[in-house]
């Protein structure tokens, strides 16, 4: 093999490689407004606002159909002005088992609303164009007992 072979052969992976890596780059900006919340964030994270949140597992299928879609939800309202709604999700497998287990998930992917000691089910479309439009008409700070 000729140097310029080795030149050319090595540009070529290197060209096929930033692809990729920028598709990659892209999507972690886009997922890095989603906030990930765990057993010892959730008072933290969650005090004070409003949440829509979505409980998952790394190795349901559904749960990865869903991530693009929530990502733009996540984006649209966490990238937003109101500082008082938090779009989340929790790895119900490692993170998250004990909250998970106090707010009673059981299948993957669940979503839940509301004030984060009185959640509710989200029994809505999951399709991006439909999540978004819910969470813009649904999620505003309300009073609660304990406001």
């Amino acid at each position: 093999m000729r140097g310029g072979d080795l030149k050319d052969m090595a540009a070529g992976a290197s060209s096929r490689l930033a692809l990729p890596c920028l598709i990659f780059a892209l999507l972690h900006q886009v997922r890095s407004i989603e906030t990930e919340l765990t057993d010892e964030n959730w008072d933290e994270l969650t005090e004070n606002k409003v949440v829509f949140l979505k409980f998952h597992a790394p190795w349901c299928t559904q749960c990865r159909r869903v991530e693009q879609p929530w990502a733009s939800v996540a984006e649209s309202v966490n990238g937003g002005e109101k500082k008082d709604i938090l779009i989340g999700s929790m790895d119900c497998s490692r993170g998250g088992k004990n909250k998970c287990f106090d707010l009673g998930v059981t299948s993957y992917p669940s979503f839940k609303y509301g004030h984060p000691d009185y959640l509710e089910d989200y029994t809505g479309p999951w399709e991006g164009s439909d999540l978004q439009q819910w969470a813009k008409d649904k999620l505003q700070r309300r009073c609660s007992p304990l406001s």
